[in-house]
């Protein structure tokens, strides 16, 4: 499971280079013996569509069958014109030197810790649109319409700078550490609305059915509201994330790792403290499952040096259309840093 979860990332990592990683400690990287190594450039063009993509519950929200399956998705997901390749303004500008290809490196330290470092290189990534219709339903055929979303002219610039490290910890698990810049995300619009306004129906009386009535048609055109122009500049990612796959017993966690084992009102053991309070939970009769997925921040931090935007409604989900700027937004300075732990459980 964890090899297959190692794979995933890196398969997400190489499309989207939108996540990076720390460097090891200098002490550990002082001597490395490289065992494989490979660079890859990409000019890559595609057109990307999806019917469907959905995430459904078997049993809605109670075991007793009182409520019966539910979905949430996406119906006629589109991206247009994705294109990968090295950043033109780099090589415009003619700064070749300067260039970094996609790179991944096997490795092992002077202290035995083998790891995968993946230099995710100079790259841009830009798409003409992407749209979708959010759905849920009673299967995976959904139909139930919550809306439509759309990001427009979209750009991202990542810094040639950026790494990922991954490498086990214990007998199994995963660490990964982040050192990711991305110089720049720019959309030209990003917008949630609705194609056919409210619908059909009936408010206070009033038959509105679309038929071209203009009587009856007053709420049938589509509206959207959304971002204009958002750019964001000097997006980071740094830190570690640690993942396991494992089977709590909560009768030795309730007995051995409860957070407030002495019962004085204080937190004794705060690395424990979820697994103490879900042990507790469990005893008691909650409808918890023992099998989990377990991520640990370490320092993990996200920083922005700006986002601004307008935010505007329309008539089109381009937000160009009889459009009208309801305000701006700024935001800077943005600097986020976690620690903790989240457990992911069935129920």
């Amino acid at each position: 499971m964890k090899k297959m979860l190692a794979i995933a990332l890196v398969l997400m990592l190489v499309p989207f280079s939108a996540f990076g990683l720390e460097m090891l400690e200098d002490a550990t990287l002082d001597t490395v013996t490289g065992q494989a190594g490979v660079s890859i450039a990409t000019d890559v063009t595609m057109d990307i569509h999806f019917d469907t993509i959905a995430w459904g519950d078997s049993d809605g929200l109670d075991a007793d069958n009182t409520d019966s399956a539910g979905w949430v998705g996406i119906t006629d997901l589109d991206i247009t014109n994705m294109n990968i390749k090295i950043r033109q303004d780099y090589a415009l500008a003619g700064l070749y030197d300067q260039i970094q290809l996609f790179t991944i490196d096997v490795a092992t330290t002077d202290l035995g810790q083998t790891y995968v470092h993946m230099i995710l290189g100079t790259q841009q990534v830009t798409f003409d649109s992407m749209d979708g219709v959010v759905e849920l339903g009673a299967n995976t055929d959904l139909g139930d319409v919550l809306g439509d979303f759309y990001i427009g002219t979209f750009a991202l610039y990542m810094n040639p700078d950026s790494f990922v490290d991954i490498m086990a910890h214990g007998d199994a698990g995963v660490t990964i550490n982040f050192g990711v810049s991305i110089d720049s995300i720019s959309m030209a619009a990003m917008s949630w609305g609705d194609a056919d306004g409210i619908g059909t129906g009936t408010i206070d009386g009033l038959v509105y059915n679309g038929d071209g009535d203009a009587t009856n048609n007053l709420f049938t055109t589509a509206g959207y509201v959304g971002l204009s122009g958002a750019f964001i500049d000097d997006l980071a990612v740094s830190g570690k994330l640690l993942i396991d796959v494992a089977t709590v017993d909560f009768a030795a966690v309730a007995a051995t790792a409860y957070f407030d084992s002495n019962a004085d009102g204080v937190v004794d053991l705060p690395e424990a403290y979820l697994l103490g309070i879900y042990a507790q939970m469990f005893a008691t009769g909650y409808d918890i499952g023992t099998s989990a997925v377990l991520m640990q921040f370490n320092d993990l931090k996200v920083t922005m040096a700006s986002f601004s935007a307008d935010v505007v409604l329309a008539s089109n989900n381009t937000l160009t259309a009889g459009a009208g700027t309801l305000g701006s937004v700024y935001a800077a300075g943005m600097d986020v840093t976690m620690n903790g732990w989240v457990g992911i459980f069935a129920h």
